[in-house]
């Protein structure tokens, strides 16, 4: 299972409410650039925070490791993601083709952006 791979080599913050996980982020270093993919928060509490409060937590994550810039992506028909994060720093970096044997069941176009650290 993927999530179990990227669970042994790279690191997920959590945010938990009323003992219980109500979204997560993964986080990834690799040199002087930091990643952050698949953040997720129960749509209940959406609008609420979790989201901003985990992607600051996974860019500071990323800062003590010494990254200079954050990455992202995310799919071109998620335009809300791309005003949102536009609206946090990150700019649009490159548009590319969904990889051949992607998890995807229909082609998409992958969005990469890019903010200094």
């Amino acid at each position: 299972m993927e999530i179990s791979r990227l669970m042994e080599t790279s690191t997920f913050v959590v945010a938990v409410q009323d003992e219980r996980i109500v979204g997560a982020v993964h986080v990834r270093v690799d040199g002087r650039s930091g990643y952050f993919g698949m953040l997720a928060v129960e749509p209940a509490l959406q609008r609420g925070r979790v989201g901003r409060t985990l992607l600051e937590a996974a860019e500071s994550h990323c800062r003590e490791h010494g990254c200079t810039k954050m990455t992202l992506t995310t799919g071109s028909f998620r335009q809300e993601l791309l005003r949102y994060y536009g609206k946090l720093g990150y700019k649009v970096t490159s548009i590319e083709p969904t990889p051949e044997g992607g998890p995807f069941t229909k082609p998409i176009e992958v969005v990469k952006m890019t903010k200094p650290s």
